[in-house]
């Protein structure tokens, strides 16, 4: 019954570097470095009630050690989460987990790099292709009928607008499907969670993601690490 109680954070180290870690946006990272949330938690026998309380949005979750549960993260993912007394650590998930995780990371990268790649030499090869028919087209004007070359030239800019107008809204449909495309696959990954409870620490393991929860000297003191990167979190009871 030692967790049970309400905890106010009051120290938060490492923090950024944490929420970087998760993949989060930096205006993201600008709005949540400053919350210190608010953690109320029930405890009876091996049932736990746990609410984290932030100035925006309050999210509870409930779950029995030994059995399986429904958890909605703080950002609304629905995750499964099976608690047990004793750590069992599943290697094989784990880096399953990370081979499916650098895949989809070095996807999105190639992507992005693919783009601004392919932005600078579009407007590299505009920039010369204007430069090139622009002294053709004066060349033919000093020949011609100003009149006529205006008009044969105003079709050919036409066409090529409407084919660079074409190709960029094709790229950005193509973008948007891809985004799409990439939430869903994401939210059907199957994220799992073990939860064990050694030695008066409550300790949730995703593989990738460890969070430990612990009581010392009045205080709960939350230990999270995401990769290589950790955060210390401090509570006090209020």
């Amino acid at each position: 019954m030692a967790f049970n109680g309400t905890w106010q954070v009051y120290s938060q180290e490492n923090y950024e570097e944490f929420l970087k870690a998760m993949g989060l946006t930096e205006d993201i990272i600008k709005m949540a470095k400053d919350i210190k949330p608010v953690t109320e938690i029930q405890q009876s026998g091996n049932d736990f009630v746990i609410t984290s309380k932030t100035p925006g949005k309050s999210v509870t979750n409930s779950f029995t050690i030994g059995k399986e549960a429904d958890i909605t993260t703080m950002d609304g993912k629905k995750i499964k989460v099976t608690a047990d007394e004793e750590r069992r650590v599943e290697r094989r998930v784990e880096r399953r987990v990370e081979c499916r995780v650098e895949c989809r990371v070095e996807r999105r990268v190639e992507c992005r790099v693919e783009r601004r790649v392919e932005c600078r030499v579009e407007r590299r090869v505009e920039r010369r292709v204007e430069r090139r028919v622009e002294r053709r087209v004066e060349c033919r004007v000093e020949r011609r009928v100003e009149r006529r070359a205006e008009r044969r030239v105003e079709r050919r800019v036409e066409c090529r607008v409407e084919r660079r107008v074409e190709r960029r809204v094709e790229r950005r449909a193509e973008r948007r499907v891809e985004r799409r495309a990439e939430r869903r696959v994401e939210c059907r990954v199957e994220r799992r969670c073990t939860v064990t409870m050694t030695g008066g620490k409550m300790v949730c393991d995703t593989g990738k993601f460890h969070h430990v929860q612990e009581l010392k000297g009045g205080e709960m003191i939350e230990t999270l690490t995401m990769g290589s990167t950790t955060l210390v979190r401090k509570s006090k009871k209020m």
